[in-house]
């Protein structure tokens, strides 16, 4: 991918079903979380509390400004210095997808998810995210 255009307004996620944006497809589904047998997680799957999140999930692309807490950190960060140490190249910093739960970033779509929605041992359901480029991007290493 040379770059992702930003989503201008948001996007509904449907939760269950699929949800088109721009470079691939977005997949959710809810999970009984103590039936839920959880795959290792890729950058391109996400596990969220689904009691954590909201019900109108959507998707956009980050924020001018925009801080968010990623999982392990003690403090709010500037989504946007973050992606750039994830070494996120630049041209695709600004269409990097970012599922939104009442104005918060919840996954940084195939980078991290916020802390504030990890899977806890008091968690009852289990949000699954799945995205599937097209075409796939190619991984080194």
């Amino acid at each position: 991918r040379v770059a992702d255009p930003p989503i201008l307004q948001p996007v509904p996620l449907a939760i269950p079903g699929a949800t088109r944006i721009p470079g691939g497809d977005l997949f959710a589904v809810l999970i009984d979380g103590e039936r839920a047998v959880l795959a290792t997680a890729s950058p391109d799957r996400a596990y969220l509390d689904g009691d954590a999140v909201s019900s109108d999930l959507r998707v956009r692309t980050p924020r001018p400004g925009e801080r968010f807490r990623p999982l392990g950190a003690r403090r709010d960060v500037d989504l946007s210095r973050f992606l750039a140490r994830r070494r996120v190249p630049a041209a695709l910093r600004p269409g990097t997808p970012v599922i939104d739960s009442r104005g918060r970033a919840a996954w940084v779509v195939g980078v991290e998810i916020a802390a504030d929605f990890a899977l806890r041992p008091a968690t009852r359901r289990v949000l699954q995210l799945d995205l599937r480029w097209d075409p796939p991007p190619v991984r080194s290493g």
